[in-house]
C-alpha cells in the first residue's frame, strides 16, 4: 500500500497548515503535489524499467524517498518542503507495484501465497493512519509525521540485505 495513501495526505495538509504554518487554501495545495508527482512517478514506471531492473529500481526509489521525506520533515523553508514533498511523491508512488510485482516474481508458481500473505499485511499498514493521529495528539504533528518514516527505514534496511 503506498504510504501517502488518503489518510496520510490529510495528514501531509495538516502538517503544512499546523506546524508549517500556511493558510488551508495553500495547505491544500500540496495535495496537487503529491497528486502530481505520484502521476509522473508512474507514467515514467515502465520507462525506467526499461533502463534498470526492478529491484534496483525499488532500492533507489526507497533510498530516495527516506531522504526526501526526512529533508521535508527537517528543513524549516516552504520552498524546500514542497521539492521534497514533489520527490518523495514521484519516488514512493511505484514503491506498492514494484514491490508486488517482485513478490509474483520470486515465487511464481505460488501466486495464491503471494496474495495471502500481501493480504494478512493490509490491516497492519491500515493502522498508520491511527498510529500518526495518536502520537500527533501526544507530542505533535511533526513527530507523528516523522513517525511515517518507520517504512521506508524498514524496506531500505531489508532491500540492502536482499
Amino acid at each position: 500500500m503506498p504510504l501517502l495513501d488518503m489518510p496520510v495526505k490529510a495528514f501531509v495538509v495538516l502538517y503544512f497548515h499546523d506546524v508549517v504554518g500556511l493558510n488551508a487554501a495553500f495547505a491544500n495545495v500540496t495535495l496537487i503535489i503529491i497528486i502530481a508527482g505520484t502521476l509522473v512517478g508512474r507514467l515514467l514506471l515502465s520507462w525506467v524499467l526499461q533502463l534498470m531492473s526492478g529491484v534496483l529500481l525499488l532500492r533507489l526509489s526507497v533510498w530516495f524517498g527516506l531522504m526526501s521525506f526526512a529533508l521535508f520533515l527537517l528543513v524549516p523553508f516552504v520552498t524546500v518542503k514542497l521539492v521534497m514533498l514533489a520527490v518523495f511523491s514521484l519516488v514512493e508512488a511505484d514503491w506498492y507495484p514494484l514491490a508486488k510485482g517482485q513478490a509474483y516474481a520470486a515465487q511464481p508458481t505460488r501466486s495464491g501465497v503471494v496474495l495471502s500473505v500481501t493480504s494478512l499485511l493490509s490491516p497492519i499498514t491500515s493502522l498508520l493512519p491511527l498510529v500518526v493521529g495518536f502520537i500527533a495528539s501526544q507530542v505533535g504533528l511533526g513527530w507523528g509525521m516523522g513517525v511515517m518514516l518507520v517504512g521506508p527505514v524498514v524496506a531500505g534496511v531489508l532491500l540492502l540485505r536482499g
